[in-house]
């Protein structure tokens, strides 16, 4: 196979494995959940799965998630040069895999633990992993950003700087390009989400609104029918006193 094929097959490699939403899969067969239906973010994601079905479920399934990145990179790096910029494009496949939804009908994750199964597998060639997992834990224990979702774009645009300039330091550019589009990715799904979560939240607020404008309105046309059935009453009653 010629060099030009292998780069293709490794990142359609990449995408496919990254597509196969294991977060949704594994509850759906074994504990009967459907975590995209149940969770409160709709996410199909590790955090979704502990939160549901328990920690031994949602601890397979991160590690699967992480796996899923992990393992095509590792495996493309033992076959093509980690130093071509086409090998940014290799690291990108499992997020974008993963962040598309690709066996999912297009509803994919948020990206997290396989971004980080990615970079498990250039370290400790490159030590980006310890860079974003220095950032989470920065803004998530110390700084403790809430919620998590702005936590994760402040950490996602924080490491879409500082590791290309640490990549170009340490002379890895195709590394660096690969962690500026991971971030780039994982930035935009997290906004659709944070976009959704809002469009839902003033949707909400818009039926309950309705619904108790709708409540005021019969109890309006409740009040007016009890009076006018009142007065009509005190008509009747006073009418044989007038005849008489």
């Amino acid at each position: 196979m010629s060099t030009f094929w292998l780069w293709n097959f490794a990142i359609l490699c990449g995408v496919l494995a990254g597509g196969v939403m294991f977060c949704r899969v594994i509850p759906l067969y074994v504990k009967k959940i459907d975590v995209c239906a149940r969770g409160a973010d709709k996410n199909p994601g590790a955090a979704n799965v502990f939160a549901l079905c328990g920690p031994v479920t949602g601890t397979i399934c991160l590690i699967l998630d992480l796996a899923k990145g992990f393992a095509p990179v590792y495996l493309a790096a033992q076959h093509l040069p980690m130093s071509d910029l086409r090998f940014g494009l290799v690291m990108l496949a499992p997020v974008l895999g993963h962040a598309l939804g690709v066996f999912n009908h297009w509803h994919g994750g948020k990206c997290i633990a396989t971004s980080f199964g990615v970079l498990l597998a250039v370290f400790p060639f490159s030590p980006m992993l310890l860079l974003l997992a220095g950032l989470y834990i920065l803004f998530v224990a110390v700084v403790r950003i809430r919620p998590n979702r702005i936590c994760s774009i402040v950490t996602f645009s924080t490491f879409g700087v500082l590791a290309p300039l640490w990549a170009l330091y340490l002379s890895q550019p195709s590394v660096g390009l690969g962690c500026l589009l991971i971030s780039c990715t994982a930035i935009c799904k997290h906004t659709t989400r944070a976009q959704q979560a809002l469009l839902e939240k003033e949707k909400d607020t818009s039926v309950q609104r309705a619904i108790e404008q709708a409540q005021e309105l019969v109890q309006v046309h409740h009040t007016t029918s009890t009076q006018e059935t009142e007065q009509s009453d005190e008509e009747e009653t006073q009418t044989p006193h007038r005849v008489s």
